[in-house]
């Protein structure tokens, strides 16, 4: 009985790691977006500026 105890608390373990990883990548992706989305948004008013003036 001690055995299986054990070995079900390992296997929690496993999955709120597995939980975790899936969080930090779906953090790392809305990161990834917002800081593409400022980029672009910079590169449109840099050449918006460039047109303007030109």
């Amino acid at each position: 009985m001690r055995r299986l105890h054990d070995i079900d608390i390992s296997l929690s373990d496993d999955i709120i790691l597995a939980e975790i990883r899936v969080v930090k990548t779906k953090c790392i992706a809305i990161v990834n977006m917002g800081a593409a989305f400022l980029a672009g948004l910079a590169l449109f008013y840099v050449i918006r500026e460039i047109i303007v003036n030109a």
